[in-house]
Order: C-alpha cells, then structure tokens, then sequence
C-alpha cells in the first residue's frame, strides 16, 4: 500500500483478516496513528512509520520481520507483546521510547529488564552520535537481544550540527550479543565524524566473534588507512576479518526494506563496490 489516506481500524482489520498474508509493505500512508497488530500469517512488515505514535505487536505468532524506516522521526511507543519468531527489527532510535519487548522496559538509557529478545538476530538502529549520552543509549539497547548476530547502525544526521566532545566508550560493562554471538556490523551513512570512529574502534575491541564489516561512507576519504591504525592498536587479534567499503548516493535503509524483492531494490538504489580490505593483525 502506497501513498493511501486509511483510518487505523481499516488497516488493522486488514492484517488481521487477511488469513494468507505473509508480507504487507506500508509507504506513505495517512490518518494512522497507532497500530495494534494481530495476525496469525503475517511474516513480515515493512513501512514508513513516521507518523505513528504507537506500535503494538499483540499476536504475530509468524512474523519474523519487522522494519520500520522514519520510526524514530517523532516519539513513538514501541510495545512487542507476542512475536515468539521476530528475528529482524529495526530502526530503533533515542525518540523510540518507551520500547516494550515482553516484560522488559527501555526507555532512553533506562533498562528495567525482565524477559529479553533472544530470538532477534537483525537488529538496526539510528544513533545520533553528537548528542550526549548516545553511548549509554546504544549499550543499554542492546542488552536487550542477547543472541544478536548482525548490527546495522545508522548515523541520525540531524545530529551531526550540534557538536559535542566525543564520549567514551565503557570497556568494562558485559554486552552478552557484542561479547558471544556478534559477526556482522553494517555502518549505514559513515561519514567520518570523531565519535562514528570512536564506536568503531569500541566494537573492533569489545565483539570477539565479529568477522565482517560494511562501511557505507558518505565522503570520499581515506577510511581504508585510518582503519589499519585503529586495527594495529586495539587489544584484541582481528584474524580474517573483512572489510567492505562502499559509497551510496541513497540510504542504505531502501535496500534493507525490502527484502522479499531484493532485485528491485537493488536495481532502485545502486550501491558499487570500492575495495576490500582483509586485515590481519601480526
């Protein structure tokens, strides 16, 4: 559905009787401003979330995915009750507040945690990485999916003006996914900036089992050369790690939404390869 004026209960009672559904994609849609999902096929949910100022996942005893692009532009309320199989959720960010995973609350850098999400594998986030208390955020966040295998990040660019010092990572607090199940970051909208390289460095030190690294870069710099001096002293062995540098005239997240027409999309948002690097520290 794309560019359509609906109320909330016609698009709720949609998704709920629609007993075949697998995959609905949601784009530009108007006078909806919560969604209460209930649905028994559903497996994935796409859409531009923008508007809303709720979402609750009731009963999805199928859905695997569920990616809202824009989420974080306004204060939302995201409430997961009951999705037993969500391995794919994103984008989460500082304006997503309070976040409801079952029983465990996490408002900002508060986390009141009781049941965590062991069943997500994908995560994406939005961090805005010149505001202050973006570390503890992002920390704090991913508490939540102890099993997590793959971190996409996205730099929230209405951030990048208000310049602050850059914070400090904590190497001594325990992030179960980071420290045992994490082997993929993709780095969405890189672009260079003192606290991007600072997370950077604090994953390459912090994720022992990370093996692959994308960085989306937005400027034309020589990330490739700062990367080997950010490898050459960190405290840790980066033995067959790759990484892929690529630039990106769109947002990566066009790519990320659509993963039941992935050559569509490519074809819509061309990303090109520049170079590979595999870095062995001796």
């Amino acid at each position: 559905m794309s560019n359509v004026r609906t109320s909330q209960d016609a698009l709720q009672a949609m998704l709920a009787h629609c007993p075949s559904l697998e995959c609905a994609k949601l784009k530009n849609i108007t006078g909806v401003k919560q969604i209460r999902l209930r649905s028994r096929s559903l497996v994935r949910l796409y859409g531009d979330l923008g508007d809303l100022s709720e979402l609750v996942v009731e009963d999805a005893p199928s859905l695997e995915e569920l990616v809202g692009i824009h989420l974080p532009s306004g204060r939302a309320t995201v409430k997961i009750v009951s999705a037993p199989k969500l391995q794919v959720l994103g984008y989460l960010g500082k304006n997503v507040g309070p976040l409801v995973l079952r029983d465990t609350v996490f408002d900002g850098g508060i986390l009141q945690s009781t049941t965590l999400m062991c069943s997500v594998k994908t995560l994406a986030i939005q961090v805005p990485f010149s505001e202050k208390g973006h570390t503890t955020f992002v920390a704090q966040l991913l508490k939540c999916f102890p099993c997590l295998e793959t971190l996409h990040v996205e730099a929230d660019s209405r951030s990048i003006s208000q310049r602050v010092a850059p914070e400090s990572w904590d190497m001594t607090t325990s992030i179960r996914c980071i420290e045992h199940s994490l082997n993929k970051l993709v780095f969405e909208d890189f672009g260079g900036e003192m606290c991007q390289w600072g997370f950077l460095t604090f994953m390459l030190e912090m994720a022992k089992t990370l093996k692959v690294v994308e960085l989306y870069c937005l400027k034309g710099e020589d990330c490739a050369s700062r990367l080997i001096n950010i490898l050459s002293s960190i405290n840790r062995v980066c033995q067959d790690m790759e990484f892929l540098f690529f630039t990106s005239c769109e947002p990566v997240n066009g790519l990320y939404l659509c993963h039941c027409c992935p050559r569509r999309c490519q074809n819509e948002n061309r990303v090109s390869l520049m170079d590979t690097l595999k870095h062995q520290k001796k």
